[in-house]
């Protein structure tokens, strides 16, 4: 006699195993079979479940506004939807724009989509860092200051002496990036400052620039990179600053000039300005030599004149002074870290980094300020201060409060290949066609559906508590036992996650049992073959996820059916 067994699943209570409990006991006869009639699964994930095996080395070109950048995913085996998005989305981000106009500023998100792949294309800009409008601000170590804070400046408390963190919790645009700050009055002797990106609230500053100093004596710079400092001297620092004429001498002109002589250094160099009567009244200094002059060294103006006239030093260029304007500017897979003296256009430090692979890697990313002051009442102090973000909310996958702005995707043809394999696996199949889209953010959807290659070869209908005749196999490595009723196939290739299928011919499977078995219960679920994080098997199976109700149908036939 024939026994039907209807089984059937609810994902809101376990969405990875089916289990049923019959109203009376089933009895199974010793050397009875088991077979599959029928089976309904909406399986969870599926492109998770696909492999993305790039061949050869693929490009997206990007627009972003008026600017065009090209990304290249490097060939290599992605085992999943999620990973080959991620790495388009971290090479789109490196990629070097090129403007016909004024820098983009941007982000480009990419993302499942149902069946389908997105990308969302963001634009931005430099605005005041908002220290009262943005409510992102959060002060992570010490406290601000209870007056002198407006929109462009920050001062910390200066009642201690103690480390002061303040950190914008918003998505820095990753295409291209800046924030720059300016030192303020109050930073006057302050031990450190430092602006930067960093990865998430109290973490690794990826890039960055910074002083260890005491303004107007000595001090130093610091570029960082991946939390490490190194020292940079400016290029104006110890430079002749001040003079004064000591001795007039005669005979000088203006428009003399010559070599400076004596004092701690050598090399200086001057012209005359002014003279009253052959005596110098005014003198520009031309070079400062190997700037080991110190202040209060006299030295000779020869060369013209009698050779007697003098001028005493002053003061020399600090390494730090008040109004210095340091910034911090990404682009692409470099970071520039440049420093001017104020009111100059001058690049007194001009340094170029490139970023390392893990910060390309960290896709959020936050704006941070942070320094020690050196004495109580000298406090931390930055004016002037501008970055450009993104979003209110942190998470990458929720990025707006943008700008409007137009985008596009195209996936160039791959010579002799004549098309372009990345873009069919991400549903654009027609490649050197610009994909556009405009708004903010500018959303681009493939028009096909997101998939590679089916990894696994078929779905395996897995059950508990019955010993079959059934076997699987491996390749390199000895798989741990399932009782497998069936492997499964999807029909329909658009829907590789929805397996409908009704048998017609029955597979009839011993059922290992030399007694009378009762059953009262039953677990089934649908097994895939498990993968370490190379892609090899593992020699596991693990159980898929399906999304409602599945049912299955299956037939128990007495040993002489």
């Amino acid at each position: 006699m024939v026994k039907l067994l209807r089984i059937k699943g609810d994902s809101t209570k376990n969405d990875t195993e089916i289990r049923n409990i019959f109203t009376e006991t089933i009895q199974v006869l010793p050397r009875s079979k088991l077979a599959l009639r029928s089976v309904r699964v909406n399986l969870a994930n599926t492109p998770d479940f696909e492999d993305f095996d790039l061949v050869e080395d693929s490009t997206i070109v990007v627009d972003i506004g008026n600017a065009t950048g090209t990304a290249t995913i490097v060939k290599g085996d992605y085992i999943s939807a999620n990973r080959i998005l991620t790495e388009c989305q971290i090479q789109c981000n490196a990629a070097n724009y090129i403007s016909t106009g004024n820098n983009v500023y941007g982000y480009v998100h990419w993302q499942r989509n149902g069946s389908k792949s997105r990308c969302d294309i963001y634009e931005t800009h430099q605005e005041a860092a908002g220290f009262i409008d943005d409510g992102n601000w959060i002060t992570l170590e010490g406290d601000r200051a209870s007056a002198g804070i407006t929109n462009t400046t920050i001062i910390s408390d200066s009642t201690a002496i103690e480390f002061f963190q303040e950190i914008l919790v918003s998505t820095i645009p990753l295409t291209e990036n800046v924030m720059s700050a300016a030192l303020g009055t109050a930073q006057a002797d302050t031990g450190t400052a430092r602006i930067g990106a960093v990865s998430g609230a109290g973490g690794k500053m990826y890039y960055g620039i910074g002083l260890d100093a005491q303004v107007g004596t000595s001090g130093i710079y610091n570029i960082v990179k991946d939390d490490s400092l190194t020292p940079v001297v400016p290029t104006d620092e110890n430079k002749i600053d001040g003079i004064t004429v000591d001795n007039a001498g005669t005979t000088y002109a203006a428009g003399d000039a010559g070599s400076l002589t004596g004092g701690t250094g050598s090399g200086a160099t001057y012209q005359v300005t002014s003279v009253t009567g052959g005596q110098v009244t005014g003198v520009e200094i031309i070079s400062s030599g190997d700037r080991l002059y110190v202040p209060t060294d006299v030295l000779t103006l020869g060369d013209s004149g009698d050779g007697l006239a003098t001028v005493q030093i002053q003061t020399l260029l600090p390494a730090v002074a008040l109004g210095d304007v340091m910034k911090v500017n990404k682009v692409g897979n470099k970071c520039f870290l440049t420093l001017k003296r104020a009111g100059s256009s001058v690049k007194v430090i001009n340094e170029t980094i490139t970023l390392s692979q893990e910060c390309l890697e960290d896709q959020k990313c936050y704006w941070e300020i942070q320094g020690t002051n050196k004495e109580i009442g000298k406090s931390v102090h930055l004016n002037n201060v501008e970055v450009m973000t993104i979003s209110l909310d942190p998470d990458p996958t929720l990025l707006g409060a943008g700008a409007q702005t137009s985008g596009s995707v195209m996936f160039p043809s791959i010579k002799p290949l004549g098309y372009n394999r990345l873009g069919v696996f991400l549903g654009f199949g027609d490649a050197d066609t610009q994909y556009k889209a405009v708004g903010n953010p500018a959303v681009i959807n493939s028009p096909k559906r997101l998939g590679g290659n089916l990894n696994y070869p078929g779905v395996m209908l897995g059950i508990e508590g019955l010993d079959l005749d059934s076997y699987s196999g491996g390749i390199d490595v000895q798989p741990s036992g399932i009782a497998i009723i069936d492997v499964l196939y999807p029909e329909d290739p658009d829907e590789l996650n929805i397996i409908q299928m009704r048998v017609n011919d029955s597979m009839k499977l011993n059922i290992k049992n030399e007694q009378t078995l009762g059953i009262r219960d039953l677990r089934l679920a649908f097994y895939r073959d498990g993968e370490d994080s190379t892609g090899k098997s593992n020699g596991r199976f693990e159980k898929l996820q399906f999304i409602g109700t599945p049912v299955v149908v299956l037939e128990i036939f007495d040993p002489d059916e």
